[in-house]
């Protein structure tokens, strides 16, 4: 899924609202079974990205198929600004 927001903020406002506004989806999406990756980029060029990997269920769950790894800690977080 790709969402697209194009908003009418200054540059200065994006980039006071961009980390907010990333916080916000991620605290939506991170207790789903999902890997994501929120990518914001500013109208001055600069970039506000976040992502979350699988984190590791019961073997049993349905929502964590036989053979579905997440990596060695089960999850991964990067978030960064620039």
């Amino acid at each position: 899924m790709e969402i697209r927001l194009i908003s009418s903020l200054t540059p200065e406002d994006e980039a006071r609202y961009a980390s907010t506004l990333v916080k916000v989806m991620a605290a939506m999406l991170e207790e789903l079974p999902i890997t994501y990756a929120i990518h914001v980029q500013l109208a001055d060029g600069n970039v506000v990205d976040h992502s979350h990997g699988l984190r590791l269920l019961d073997k049993g769950s349905p929502s964590h198929p036989p053979g579905d790894h997440a990596g060695p800690s089960g999850s991964a977080r990067k978030v960064s600004v620039g």
